[in-house]
């Protein structure tokens, strides 16, 4: 444990620890004498020496003011070595470098000798690597190198500040003019003001502001008008105020006012503001700004309390800004003032510097995400619940939101175990049993991108073709179904490409979570999400490992009880489980949105790892299906997967002059009016093969195609039979009769399948 220091103000041993190690450091001559402030902060000067280039030492300083040894001021603080020392400068240091912070032109000066956290420069490698820091910053500043002017200009710097404002940079930008102006903005702010031992100095309270760049008109009435709101119990006040934004012009010769100097930043009144503001080419406005204000407040009653104004300068630079292409600085401060406003004394009223921050926006969100394409194709997501909330706010906060959310339920008590979303304790959650697609869009809202929220059950839209155009647009990029809704899936299936032409990206969960499904359809959704489920549940069916878990009855479905004589149908699951596969999911979204939609179908799935942690995902490409109008029948359809026409066409090699043929497997939908096959299965050993026909043999057939539908649970199935024709000839009368006797003994719609040389004919098997 460390010593704690004696009663003669004696450092404990880890601060005279680190002023030994301080005063090894090559460029420190000394270090010392150690002062206790009454709040336990040990104060130690260092002497530095800066090793100026000859040229310069005659003078004792560099151009820049630096000076051969400079005098820097460690604060280490009680908690240290958790925390890191503050350091400063000698008071007339030059203010005029960059990396500067803000500060008072009486106090000592603090560098920002760091691009990044101090603290975690000490604990990764301790007080040496902070004084070589600082060393290195004191020797860059001497050479004015402190910014590279190739990479831009470096913005004033506001790393110490609590205070901020948020603001759409951008279209702040888009206010300034060739001419000088000031135009008023409206803000909405909370102050937080703290216990009277926890307050700031200064003023005593932390300002949040949010500015709208939608210059608005400022009179008696609209001052009278700014709401402020009682201090709550928790030390918050919710209030309306305006923001001055003044903005530079032109020289006497035309050319734009350009500020090419970095300027102290020392503003602590209102008069040092206006000075500063006349430096960066906007002073008049600023005035004028402040005159008109102290106009329409003149015959106000004075009151007592305060109104916070943002005030923000604009300063054209001689080059872009770092991080942006405009050359427009914005350099935000905060005062206050009753009314009436603006007394002739401006040195009397006390103004404080302000962060500016990015209003969220999808340009932030895209540039903290490290996406580098904004993508404006309307992506329509339908399932609002657990999983489809969660892909949804992914996608929205890498500034890829999408354009449209579906889902005909509403929130429930139950849905906070999983959903994205929080429910607010105020009013007894009620607020949160809203539509669950509503809900949703708000999230998205609030992250600075727009959702329309519909509320429809997505079966409902094939019905109506105008109605699915409003739900789903003819221009939309992509349909992402997170319903886990089996008529869904059909749904959509069955919707042809000229109905719509967007295409599916299905996501799903499986087996209580363990198992995560997302399939992709093809290029003129060929295959389609329906096709894709089958083609997945072919990989899972030869998967040992997985397979009964997965085609386990109801997929792990169970009734739960939500309230009183109330159940509801889920998969029960933790909500990390969700998460854990709705994150790569998203992230396969945003891939996609980034590039393009593959150039063929996909089915992804994925596991969960033994041990719980991670996931293990296989891709497969899918082709296109081969479609056959059953000749009997134009209203149905035959889907041939491609690894079903390749087994066929395989089969037919090895038997090309005479007719072979075998069993196919995969699944019938009435709904669809569609066969899907998926698999063969070889012909019997008893069958029979001649140039005329082929007699499907029956000797273990039973056997054999229970031994394959039965792990599936039968999700997978015999849909029929298939044999060739030597010749481009469709049904025979004898296989006409084979699809009736068929048709007699099988429930399902099946289908008697005909390779010919040149395709496929189909006869439907269907009992009525």
């Amino acid at each position: 444990m460390a010593n704690s220091g004696s009663s003669d103000n004696t450092p404990p041993w880890v601060i005279e620890h680190a002023l030994n190690q301080i005063g090894k450091h090559p460029h420190v001559d000394t270090v010392g004498p150690v002062e206790i402030s009454p709040d336990g902060i040990y104060v130690a000067s260092v002497s530095i020496r800066t090793n100026l280039p000859t040229a310069w030492r005659a003078a004792g300083k560099s151009p820049t003011g630096v000076q051969l040894v400079e005098q820097a001021v460690f604060q280490f603080p009680p908690d240290y070595p958790a925390n890191p020392p503050l350091i400063y400068l000698r008071n007339d240091f030059n203010r005029s470098l960059p990396h500067i912070q803000p500060g008072d032109p009486e106090d000592p000066v603090e560098p920002c000798y760091l691009d990044g956290d101090p603290r975690e420069l000490l604990h990764r490698q301790g007080i040496g690597a902070i004084v070589n820091q600082l060393v290195y910053w004191l020797e860059r500043a001497a050479k004015d190198e402190l910014i590279d002017r190739e990479q831009g200009w470096e913005p004033i710097r506001r790393d110490s500040i609590d205070d901020y404002a948020v603001v759409e940079h951008s279209s702040l930008r888009q206010l300034v003019r060739k001419h000088a102006a000031f135009r008023f903005l409206p803000v909405e702010y909370v102050k937080f003001i703290g216990p009277v031992d926890a307050q700031r100095p200064g003023k005593g309270y932390l300002f949040y502001g949010s500015v709208l760049p939608e210059p608005v008109s400022v009179n008696r009435k609209s001052l009278g008008d700014l709401r402020v709101s009682q201090t709550s119990s928790k030390g918050f006040q919710f209030g309306e105020s305006i923001a001055i934004f003044a903005t530079p012009g032109k020289l006497p010769s035309g050319d734009p006012y350009i500020c090419d100097q970095y300027l102290p930043e020392t503003v602590t009144n209102l008069s040092m503001l206006v000075q500063q503001a006349h430096r960066y080419g906007c002073g008049k406005e600023l005035e004028d700004a402040l005159t008109h204000l102290q106009r329409q407040t003149a015959d106000i009653p004075t009151v007592t309390q305060s109104i916070p104004i943002l005030v923000i300068l604009c300063a054209r630079r001689p080059t872009h800004l770092i991080g942006s292409s405009s050359d427009l600085e914005l350099i935000p401060y905060l005062l206050e003032t009753p009314a009436p406003m603006f007394t002739d004394d401006h040195a009397a009223i006390p103004v404080h510097p302000v962060a500016l921050r990015h209003a969220i926006s999808p340009q932030l969100l895209r540039d903290v995400s490290g996406i580098n394409t904004p993508d404006d194709r309307i992506l329509v997501q339908l399932g609002c619940g657990s999983l489809g909330s969660k892909i949804a706010l992914h996608m929205a906060r890498a500034g890829l939101a999408p354009s449209v959310v579906a889902d005909n339920r509403t929130m429930s008590p139950h849905n906070a175990a999983r959903h994205a979303l929080v429910p607010s304790k105020e009013r007894f959650n009620i607020l949160w049993m809203v539509p669950k697609a509503e809900a949703l869009a708000d999230a998205i809202n609030g992250l600075g991108q727009s959702a329309e929220a519909v509320n429809v059950d997505a079966v409902s839209l094939s019905a109506n073709k105008k109605r699915l155009w409003k739900v789903i647009p003819k221009k939309a990029w992509a349909v992402v179904n997170a319903t886990a809704s089996l008529a869904v899936r059909d749904t959509l299936g069955a919707l042809s490409t000229a109905t719509m032409p967007a295409r599916v990206i299905e996501t799903s969960l499986f087996a209580g979570g363990s198992i995560g499904l997302m399939t992709i359809e093809g290029p003129d959704r060929n295959p389609n999400t329906s096709d894709l489920i089958l083609d997945a549940y072919e990989m899972i069916r030869s998967d040992e490992s997985i397979r009964e878990h997965f085609f386990s009855i109801n997929g792990n479905l169970e009734r739960q009880e939500i309230g009183q004589g109330c159940s509801s149908t889920t998969m029960i699951m933790p909500d990390t489980d969700i998460s854990l596969f709705a994150a790569p999911m998203a992230r396969k979204l945003l891939e996609i949105r980034q590039q393009e939609l593959p150039e063929s179908g996909q089915a992804i799935i994925g596991r969960l790892d033994p041990d719980g942690l991670g996931l293990t995902w296989t891709s497969v490409d899918v082709g296109p299906y081969l479609c056959v109008q059953a000749e009997n029948n134009s209203s149905w359809q035959i889907r041939i997967s491609p690894r079903t026409h390749e087994m066929i066409s395989e089969e037919c090699g090895r038997y090309q002059d005479v007719e072979t043929g075998g069993i196919i497997m995969g699944s019938a939908s009435v709904v669809r009016k569609t066969i899907t096959i998926t698999n063969v299965l070889p012909a019997p050993v008893d069958s029979q093969r001649s140039a005329a026909a082929f007699i499907l043999g029956t000797q273990g057939v039973n056997q054999m195609v229970e031994e394959y539908a039965k792990p599936t649970g039968f999700a997978l199935h015999c849909v029929g039979t298939w044999h060739s024709h030597l010749q481009d000839s469709g049904g025979s009368p004898r296989d006409y009769q084979t699809a009736a006797m068929i048709a007699a003994k099988i429930a399902i719609p099946s289908v008697l399948l005909i390779k010919t040389p040149s395709g496929y004919r189909a006869i439907l098997a269907k009992g009525d």
